[in-house]
C-alpha cells in the first residue's frame, strides 16, 4: 500500500464524508508545499498533484458523498446546507466530481417525490392541493439549486430525471395538472397578481415536461379547452393564445406539432370562422323576418359555434334523438350556410349537441318550496296549481330530457336512454346535475327510489315546486 492510499484510508476510517474532504484539501496543500521544495517545474508539480486528487479523492468520491450516516443523503435530509455548499464548491475542482455528489442525491429526491406523489389519493382533496404540493417540492430543489449549487444545469436536470420518474407513478397527475390550468384561465389573470401567475404557470409547464407520456395530459386539456371556449361567458383569447405557446415549449425534437396546430385550430374556430358564419346567418334571419315574418323555425334565437371536426375532441360514432324544434332551427342554419357564397357548400355540417347549451322558459305548476322531502311515490295529480314561469339554462342533453316531460308525467332511466340515444354516463350526470349535484338545477328532478345510484327502473318525475336554490 503506498502513502497515499494509506493515508486515505485513515481518513475513511476517522472522518464523516465532509470532514473527509476537508482534511484532504488540507492534506493536498501539505503535499504541495513539499512537492514545490522539491520540483521547480510546473509540469511536474501538476502530475503530482494530479496524483494525489486521484488517490485521496477521485477513488473514493462515490463511497464518500453516499456514507450512510453522514454523506449527502443525510445531509439534506438534516438541512446541513453549509456543509453541502462546501462539498459542491469543492467537488467543482474535481473532474467529475459535481456529477458524482448529484448522483448521490438521486435516492433522496426520489424518496420524497415518491412520497409526495404517492400520498396524494389520500392526502390531497383535490386538484389544487396535488398540484401545490408538487410544485412546493420542485421549489424546494430550486432553492437549492440557486443558494447552494450556484444554478448548476447539472443539479437541474438530475431533479428533472428524479421527477420524470416518480411523475410516471400516480395516473391522477395529468389529470390534476390539466385542471388547475383551467381553473386558472377560467378565472382569469385579473384575479391574481401577473407576477405570481405566470411564475405558478412556468412552473406548472416543467411538470408537464417532466411527463414521460402526455396523451392523457393532452386529452384532458383539450377536453378544458374545448368547455373554456363553447362555455365559459368571455374567454380570452389572448391568455389562451399565450397558454398553447407555453405548452408548446415543453415538446423538443418536433413532437406535439400536430396536437399544438389542433389547440389553434380550436382558438381559429371560436374567435374567426364562428363570428364570420354567425354574421352571415343573422344577417339572412334579418331580412326573411322582414319579409316573410317569423316562421316556426325562428321562433327563438341560436347561436352557433361551427367547428372544424380534425381540431376539437369529437365522437363522431355518436348519435343522438333531438327535439324536432331544435332539429327545425338547425336545419335553418343548415340551409343558410350552405347558401353562403365562400367554400361552406362543400363542408358538412353535423350537430354536436354534447357541447350546446340552452336558455329554456320552464313552467311550474306547484308553490315553490326550500325545504323538499319526497317519499319513494310517484308525483300526485291533485297538486295545487299555482303557475310560476322560471329560466332555466340547461345543457343541450338536459334539454333533450325535460322535453319528455311535456307530453309524460313520469319516465323511467330506461326509456330516456333508448329516446334520447345519450351515452349512458354523460345522460346519468346529466339527470345528477339536475336532482343533486347542480347549483341552480338542485331538485328539479326527482327521482323515486330515493338513492344515490341510478338504476334502468328508477321512475323521475319534475319537482313541481322547484325554485332557484
Amino acid at each position: 500500500m503506498t502513502y497515499l492510499q494509506s493515508v486515505s484510508q485513515e481518513f475513511l476510517f476517522n472522518y464523516c464524508a465532509c470532514s473527509y474532504f476537508k482534511n484532504v484539501e488540507a492534506k493536498i496543500i501539505e503535499e504541495m508545499n513539499k512537492i514545490k521544495l522539491q520540483f521547480d517545474v510546473p509540469s511536474k508539480i501538476e502530475e503530482y498533484v494530479n496524483i494525489i486528487q486521484t488517490e485521496l479523492i477521485i477513488k473514493n468520491m462515490k463511497t464518500i458523498v453516499e456514507m450512510e450516516n453522514c454523506g449527502v443523503v443525510c445531509m439534506l435530509k438534516n438541512n446541513q446546507y453549509d456543509d453541502l455548499k462546501w462539498m459542491y464548491n469543492f467537488l467543482s475542482s474535481v473532474n467529475g466530481g459535481v456529477k458524482v455528489m448529484f448522483d448521490g442525491m438521486r435516492p433522496y429526491i426520489r424518496e420524497v417525490g415518491e412520497f409526495v406523489v404517492l400520498g396524494i389519493n389520500e392526502m390531497c382533496t383535490d386538484f389544487n392541493d396535488c398540484v401545490q404540493s408538487l410544485l412546493d417540492l420542485k421549489r424546494k430543489f430550486d432553492n437549492l439549486m440557486v443558494n447552494l449549487f450556484n444554478n448548476d444545469p447539472l443539479f437541474y436536470e438530475t431533479v428533472g430525471d428524479e421527477f420524470s420518474y416518480f411523475l410516471h407513478l400516480n395516473s391522477l397527475i395529468p389529470y390534476n395538472l390539466s385542471f388547475y390550468i383551467d381553473e386558472k384561465l377560467r378565472r382569469g389573470i385579473s384575479t391574481y397578481s401577473k407576477k405570481y401567475f405566470e411564475a405558478d404557470i412556468d412552473e406548472v409547464m416543467n411538470m408537464i415536461k417532466y411527463l414521460r407520456d402526455k396523451k392523457s395530459f393532452e386529452c384532458d386539456y383539450q377536453i378544458n379547452l374545448c368547455d373554456r371556449l363553447l362555455h365559459s361567458k368571455c374567454p380570452s383569447k389572448q391568455n389562451e393564445s399565450k397558454m398553447i405557446t407555453k405548452l408548446n415549449s415543453t415538446y423538443v425534437n418536433g413532437y406535439g406539432t400536430l396536437y399544438i396546430s389542433k389547440l389553434n385550430g380550436m382558438l381559429q374556430d371560436k374567435f374567426d370562422l364562428t363570428k364570420s358564419v354567425m354574421r352571415n346567418y343573422e344577417d339572412r334571419v334579418d331580412v326573411n323576418k322582414c319579409i316573410f315574418g317569423i316562421s316556426k323555425s325562428f321562433d327563438f334565437d341560436i347561436d352557433v359555434r361551427v367547428i372544424t371536426s380534425v381540431n376539437w375532441p369529437i365522437d363522431r360514432e355518436l348519435k343522438h334523438e333531438i327535439p324536432s324544434f331544435g332539429l327545425c332551427a338547425f336545419n335553418e342554419f343548415k340551409t343558410i350556410y350552405k347558401e353562403n357564397k365562400q367554400d361552406n357548400a362543400k363542408k358538412k355540417l353535423m350537430l354536436l349537441p354534447q357541447f350546446g347549451t340552452v336558455e329554456l322558459e320552464a313552467h311550474f305548476f306547484g308553490k315553490p318550496s326550500l325545504d323538499i322531502s319526497f317519499d319513494n311515490e310517484l308525483p300526485m295529480n291533485n297538486i295545487n296549481q299555482v303557475h310560476r314561469t322560471l329560466k332555466l339554462e340547461v345543457t343541450t342533453y338536459q334539454m333533450c330530457v325535460l322535453d319528455f316531460f311535456n307530453a309524460n308525467n313520469t319516465i323511467t332511466f330506461e326509456n330516456l336512454l333508448n329516446k334520447t340515444k345519450i351515452p349512458e354516463l354523460n345522460l346519468i350526470k346529466s339527470l345528477k346535475d339536475m336532482m343533486q349535484n347542480g347549483n341552480n338545477l338542485k331538485n328539479l328532478l326527482i327521482k323515486t327510489p330515493k338513492g344515490g345510484e341510478i338504476n334502468k327502473t328508477d321512475f323521475f318525475f319534475i319537482n313541481e315546486s322547484f325554485d332557484f336554490i
